[in-house]
């Protein structure tokens, strides 16, 4: 987890390889233009090794676990799976 000096927190992760995170970042991305409910995803580099990692806007949930979840918003969250 990362706070910024605006106060927005951020999950940050450091995938195997830079290509994992390319990946991550472009599969998103291709979410998104599908329509689905993506996150908001960022790429970042680790000063140390130069390594690219992946980083997302952390959001507040309705529901932390689908069991807490009403019909309704399960239907919602449905339209994104294929």
């Amino acid at each position: 987890m990362y706070k910024d000096e605006d106060g927005q927190t951020y999950y940050v992760k450091q995938p195997a390889t830079s290509d994992h995170a390319r990946n991550e970042i472009l599969a998103g991305a291709l979410y998104r233009l599908a329509g689905a409910n993506t996150l908001d995803y960022h790429s970042i580099e680790d000063p140390t090794t130069g390594n690219l990692g992946v980083a997302t806007k952390m959001k507040d949930l309705v529901a932390d676990n689908v069991s807490q979840m009403t019909t309704a918003q399960k239907m919602e969250a449905q339209k994104d799976f294929a």
